[in-house]
């Protein structure tokens, strides 16, 4: 949609009320990091799990596919 000026503005307008609690809990949390960060606290990084390889060869048939599948 090709939006003009005010049109572009009016809608973000309806957002920004829409969110607004939304929006003031990201301050909050921007505002708490700030301060932490100030004071030398730091958050510590949180573990992504990985993926696991599963070294298994693909099924070669379908169902030893099914029995894998069930097992797992």
């Amino acid at each position: 949609y090709i939006r003009t000026e005010e049109e572009a503005g009016h809608r973000e307008d309806v957002w920004n009320e829409m969110n607004r609690e939304y929006l003031e809990s990201q301050a909050d949390k921007q505002r708490q990091a700030e301060a932490n960060a100030a004071n030398g606290i730091f958050a510590p990084p949180t573990k992504r799990k990985r993926k696991s390889t599963d070294p298994q060869a693909p099924a070669k048939t379908a169902a030893e596919a099914t029995a894998r599948m069930l097992k797992t």
